[in-house]
């Protein structure tokens, strides 16, 4: 009988830690059985539940599909603008004006760096709920994009030009340009799978962006069970570096970039957890120099290789 205390990435069985974790984020303290991997590091579930689907309920944000009936504000359009600006700057290297535009009034694709794609590329995004990253970056002029998620109810027929599949990775056939997970590949079991399935469908020379909550950092050392990004049992798997590079290896990617991206809501979200609130409770806890302090604290460890989110970017070559 396999030991489910062994790690799923580096298949090491010694040492590791094992504690509960409850669910936090709807309040229903659910408890799960995680372990820490003693040598790369991976925090993992022991068995992820079978009835995962009551953990995410109809108003999961991913599910969220934008109205575009409504009319935008004066601000959004100018905010929209700014960002079509800033995404096709970074598409033609123009940095100055894409940090002082794109960056500065629309950080939404901070994702983007040079090189990685064009408005023609086959764009595919796994795990993306009902697609509205896809349908912004179609307003942006984005040609070729597509969709998977298991969890829609159906598949979704946006436009002509965009629709969201329900299926999962494995039962896709087409090959890509460019591949994201964008705060999804932690909700995927066997991550070692995932990343098989990840060069089989990458283009020669495409890249995959696989954006992620980080163990190795700051925030998982500080708050453990209650760090906002634990998200029990919805991730399955919070990587490190080192887990991520393994991965890799064994996939035969290229790991070529990280970019740290953390947020000071890893701070605000796991003081909630602390004082038993939910994130997203309304209540008013912490005043404008707290906040001020942990946004500061957040960039320093994004600086320092110690924040709690990052973009990894890896190549089929």
């Amino acid at each position: 009988m396999e030991n489910n205390n062994t790690c799923k990435v580096c298949d090491n069985a010694e040492n590791n830690k094992a504690f509960v974790a409850q669910e936090l984020q709807l309040g229903l303290k659910d408890e799960f059985d995680y372990f820490e991997c003693s040598s790369c590091g991976c925090v993992q579930i022991k068995e992820p539940p079978e009835n995962i689907g009551k953990y995410y309920p109809k108003d999961y944000y991913s599910f969220r599909i934008i109205d575009s009936s409504k009319k935008p504000s004066l601000t959004q359009k100018v905010l929209f603008r700014a960002g079509k600006l800033g995404m096709r700057c970074k598409i033609k290297n123009s940095n100055f004006i894409t940090n002082l535009i794109g960056n500065k009034l629309y950080p939404y694709h901070k994702w983007i760096i040079k090189d990685l794609i064009k408005y023609d590329s086959s764009i595919l995004d796994v795990g993306c709920g009902d697609g509205n990253l896809l349908l912004k970056l179609q307003k942006f002029g984005f040609k070729n994009l597509s969709g998977a998620d298991p969890f829609i109810k159906e598949t979704i027929i946006h436009n002509p030009s965009l629709i969201i599949q329900k299926k999962y990775i494995y039962e896709l056939t087409e090959q890509y340009d460019f591949i994201m997970f964008h705060h999804s590949f932690e909700h995927m079991d066997n991550p070692m799978k995932i990343f098989n399935e990840i060069y089989r469908l990458l283009k020669h020379n495409a890249s995959v962006l696989i954006r992620i909550p980080l163990a190795s950092s700051y925030a998982w050392k500080k708050y453990g069970k209650y760090w906002v990004q634990l998200d029990a049992p919805r991730h399955f798997y919070l990587h490190t570096i080192n887990s991520i590079s393994i991965l890799a290896k064994k996939a035969n990617l290229k790991l070529y970039k990280t970019e740290f991206d953390s947020a000071y809501t890893q701070f605000t979200g796991s003081e909630k957890y602390l004082l038993n609130l939910a994130p997203t409770d309304d209540k008013q806890v912490f005043n404008k120099k707290e906040i001020a302090r942990y946004k500061k604290l957040a960039r320093q460890l994004n600086k320092t290789g110690e924040g709690d989110s990052a973009c990894f970017y890896l190549k089929k070559e």
